[in-house]
């Protein structure tokens, strides 16, 4: 097992990383559903889980340990207070009705530590409760109906929770089909003996939207994040004040983004890959304006102020460098366009300049090999239905310091 959690950059060497591998929460999407549970479409999820099998076993090959958030659940649902806390969360009046909440409560307490994890996960139907299923919830959705809803989206594990420095900060998510992701993260760091003494939460108050596909550690001192689709600026002040207080970093850089499906985070349009180059799409990153968030003078304030520089100069500074190189995503504008939507921006760095992309983003991974980034590809077709890249299909637990 690698060392205690703790991210201190972006392309620094990747120690250990948090995945979830496809499976009963996907199994559920259906043409009718999908659209409600943020996907493009259904998913072939025999090849999709092959699929993901190919990203763990390249990162595995590189020396990551790889951590799969299904056996952190079944682990951490094996003790009483934690299997206690996410029924009871997930399984409520709101959810199964008043008719079933206490019958499905106990049944699922005597459940085994993995068929708790795929109900948590995966979901449950009218049909699959045992005995009749009471109430007028059950009568109403049918047999087929969904009594807790799946969380298909777990699969990006990058949004719900993010760590910065030697703590987690957990996300309160845009949409509410995503809400109970953070309520499973949050119970594992606080019960999984692996985070239980090392995760250290920096609390946001508020509901304001708030997700890791937004965030990125540049330096141990600074924090860049995107505010676009996801995460909301009421939000980032909060959480700015929240690391100011901790001391765990003395900058947070706030960027507004166009609020759209494409670019609904900061990494589906820009990635870092090595300490002074990142893969980005002009059409959008071009027009981010940025301001530097410090602490104020007085206590509990905050000193912002608008950053006359363009995006890309705003990233190098704060990483140290004098520029930073730009890979722009691939092709003409219409190829660029469609690389941009498949997540040919949305890189995974291992290493400084060597990152995981999907293979079918075949032009700008050759313009990354061209600036002299190692590009190590696996297929994407069926993982990218729910608009999410190898970034977004990851969320690093253990990162070194970038090199300068």
């Amino acid at each position: 097992m690698t060392g205690a959690p703790g991210v201190l950059s972006e392309t620094g060497r990747l120690r250990a990383v948090l995945v979830c591998e496809p499976g009963p929460a996907q199994a559920r999407l259906t043409p009718a559903t999908c659209d409600a549970m943020l996907f493009d479409d259904v998913m072939w999820l025999e090849r999709a889980r092959s699929d993901h099998r190919a990203f763990r076993a390249e990162l595995e090959y590189r020396g990551v340990e790889v951590v799969e958030l299904r056996d952190l659940l079944i682990e951490t649902v094996a003790k009483a207070p934690a299997r206690k806390a996410l029924i009871d969360a997930r399984i409520t009046s709101d959810t199964v009705g008043l008719g079933l909440r206490d019958e499905v409560r106990a049944w699922a307490r005597e459940l085994p530590a993995d068929a708790l994890a795929d109900l948590l996960m995966g979901g449950l139907s009218v049909e699959e409760v045992p005995g009749p299923a009471k109430g007028l919830t059950a009568a109403i959705l049918g047999a087929d109906g969904l009594l807790v809803a799946p969380l298909p989206n777990l699969m990006f594990p990058r949004d719900s929770s993010a760590w910065i420095g030697g703590g987690v900060l957990r996300g309160s998510m845009r949409f509410p089909v995503r809400a109970d992701e953070t309520a499973i993260l949050r119970t594992i760091h606080d019960h999984h003996p692996r985070f239980r003494e090392a995760a250290h939460p920096w609390p946001v108050p508020g509901s304001a939207p708030l997700e890791g596909g937004d965030l990125m550690v540049l330096t141990p001192q600074t924090i860049l994040v995107g505010m676009g689709e996801r995460t909301a600026p009421q939000a980032v002040g909060q959480m700015a004040r929240a690391l100011f207080d901790a001391g765990q970093v003395e900058r947070v850089i706030a960027c507004t983004m166009p609020k759209g499906r494409a670019s609904m985070h900061l990494d589906t349009v820009f990635t870092l890959c090595g300490p002074d180059l990142a893969t980005t799409y002009g059409d959008v990153s071009g027009g981010i304006a940025c301001h530097s968030v410090r602490p104020g003078t007085a206590p509990g304030t905050l000193d912002v102020r608008p950053e006359p520089a363009p995006f890309a100069g705003v990233v190098a500074a704060a990483l140290g460098q004098t520029r930073l190189r730009i890979v722009e995503t691939g092709g003409d504008r219409y190829v660029r366009a469609r690389e941009q939507w498949d997540d040919g921006n949305n890189v995974l760095a291992v290493a400084p300049n060597v990152v995981l992309a999907y293979d079918r983003n075949t032009r700008t991974n050759t313009a990354l090999r061209r600036a002299g980034v190692e590009v190590i590809t696996f297929p994407g077709g069926e993982l990218g239905r729910g608009r999410g890249g190898p970034r977004c299909l990851s969320c690093p637990l253990t990162r070194d310091a970038a090199e300068v």
